[in-house]
């Protein structure tokens, strides 16, 4: 997960092993959980890279209830500045997968981070993104298309310093398509909108004209303010009074209190939030699938464990009741993270049975 900092609308995530609106589609998932800080933003962790996520973690997801992992890998972990493979990241990635296929884990392999590069301005640049993709392709092409699908890249944020460029955006997606698919036309592949993976930008994604195993995923935060709160990269993380959900996250009392400054940064939080205000978010993302008649899934999900248990908990609750109502899979933000593993946080039992319901 990027730094989402002045955003507010995100997206979210669902049960139900699905086949999609009306294209079917060979991989089919249901319920999953995000494996970061390994091969993925590991400086978010600390301890040796083989003791943080073991056998035993996929062994305990398994028997949690969930049937996918979302992996992220990260262009500086797999490859050095030559774009000469890292032989023991590679060694993990494969390692992983065997432990998925034994305890019959599907994997969701999520391009996260790339090296700083003009992405959205030199072709080079972009030709370099393709073949990062026929190098995973030509890697991982022997596994079986019902085990491993491919998601392209994590909160892609094509702009030009003033405006949102969705078209870069589509017009990449488009060519790493189309190189994946000479040689694997059949791999489920997992897609995005620009800028953040935002339900709100859903909008303006366009796909290829052969969708075959196209999945589209969103990320889903909502309220900023509630999910994220006291986060170190927000620009709200200085507040430190009540939050809450549903209602407004931040009561007009407190607002009032604050500095001119803070309130416009915390007007937003003034907003009443509930599960019928989360669904009509969430819908925006629902309504392109059904147009494209493609399936849908909530990639990202989830809340920081400093936020009010009660509060926290019906959140995850009325989060995953939409994604379920609607039979979109989903993925929660994340295992073991600072701060947003559900597996370390204090209320982890309330949290799974939420999840397994």
């Amino acid at each position: 997960m990027k730094n989402l900092i002045f955003k507010n609308l995100f997206l979210i995530i669902c049960f139900i092993p699905f086949i999609g609106f009306s294209q079917k589609n060979q991989f089919s998932i249901g319920k999953g959980t995000n494996i970061s800080g390994w091969l993925s933003q590991v400086n978010t962790r600390s301890g040796s890279t083989d003791l943080y996520f073991k056998e035993a973690d996929i062994a305990y997801i398994k028997k949690a209830g969930f049937d996918f992992i979302r992996l992220p890998i990260d262009e500086d972990q797999m490859w050095d500045e030559h774009n000469i493979p890292n032989a023991e990241s590679f060694k993990r990635l494969h390692r992983a997968i065997d432990w998925c296929s034994k305890y019959k884990l599907k994997i969701v392999l999520d391009l996260h981070i790339l090296r700083k590069r003009n992405l959205w301005t030199s072709n080079i640049e972009q030709e370099h993104f393709i073949n990062i993709w026929n190098k995973i392709s030509d890697e991982l092409s022997h596994y079986s298309n019902n085990f491993i699908a491919y998601e392209l890249l994590n909160e892609p944020e094509a702009d030009n310093s003033t405006n949102w460029n969705h078209e870069n955006w589509n017009q990449l997606l488009e060519r790493t398509i189309s190189s994946i698919r000479k040689k694997e036309p059949n791999r489920a592949i997992v897609i995005g909108s620009n800028m953040w993976q935002a339900t709100y930008t859903f909008q303006f994604l366009r796909l290829p004209v052969n969708k075959a195993n196209i999945i589209l995923s969103f990320h889903f935060y909502s309220p900023m303010f509630f999910t994220h709160y006291k986060a170190g990269w927000s620009n709200f993380k200085n507040y430190y009074g009540p939050i809450h959900y549903p209602d407004s996250t931040i009561t007009k009392n407190d607002w009032r209190n604050m500095s001119a400054s803070n309130k416009l940064i915390f007007k937003y939080a003034l907003k009443p939030y509930s599960k019928v205000e989360m669904e009509n978010e969430i819908k925006l993302a629902i309504n392109v699938a059904k147009k494209y008649g493609v399936p849908v899934n909530c990639g990202e999900f989830g809340c920081l464990s400093n936020t009010p248990a009660k509060d926290r908990i019906q959140w995850y609750k009325d989060v995953i009741s939409i994604l379920n109502t609607n039979k979109i899979s989903w993925s929660v933000w994340d295992y073991n993270s600072n701060g947003f593993g559900w597996s370390t946080d204090s209320s982890s039992d309330d949290l799974l049975k939420v999840m397994m319901e």
